[in-house]
């Protein structure tokens, strides 16, 4: 909950799966001020009152620092608050954006799992039982796992950069409405007003 306090305000409350956290040096919390509104604070994780945890199981996986902030009585400043509207177009195009860092990542784990099956293929695997190959490396069979593995990651890469590339249109095109927002108040300040 965000609470004003003064000229600046005060948050308190645990943000679960904090991911990436324990290696920024700042934290983007989603909270909720006094009236139930949806905003975003955005944080120094060195700030008193920000406790960074490694509560996380990983489950295999290396370096997420997924764990939980402890937040206590946290001071914001104003210029550390925004709204979080996920119907406006920034709203949108910031969520896409982060489920794009998602599948990139996701990306890079299927490309080493292709490296995986091409390295092990090579230095350790057998040809498959009934096989007449002589190799692994020459076994059909192995050839169409390892091929099709490769295809798989070949078209995820190539879909992560197109929706990149739609998402780098999109975000100049956001820009582009900005100026021209703002250009458009600007001329219609400059102007007198008729009067009739």
């Amino acid at each position: 909950m965000l609470r004003r306090d003064g000229d600046h305000h005060r948050v308190t409350g645990r943000k679960y799966y904090s991911t990436g956290t324990a290696f920024a040096d700042f934290a983007r919390i989603n909270v909720e001020n006094e009236q139930g509104d949806a905003l975003a604070v955005i944080i120094p994780v060195a700030r008193g009152g920000v406790r960074v945890l490694d509560d996380w199981d990983g489950m295999g996986q290396r370096m997420t620092a997924s764990g939980s902030l402890l937040l206590h009585d946290v001071q914001v400043f104003a210029d550390e608050v925004a709204a979080r509207d996920g119907s406006t177009l920034v709203g949108r195009h910031c969520g896409a954006l982060r489920q794009l860092h998602l599948v990139a990542t996701a990306a890079g784990i299927v490309r080493n799992v292709v490296a995986d099956a091409r390295r092990y293929v090579l230095t350790h695997g057998r040809p498959v039982l009934h096989s007449s190959a002589p190799s692994a490396r020459d076994d059909h069979f192995i050839q169409q796992i390892v091929g099709e593995l490769s295809a798989h990651s070949h078209a995820i890469d190539a879909l992560v950069r197109d929706n990149a590339a739609a998402l780098d249109r999109s975000a100049d095109a956001i820009e582009a409405g900005a100026r021209m927002r703002t250009n458009a108040c600007s001329t219609a300040r400059s102007r007198p007003h008729a009067r009739s």
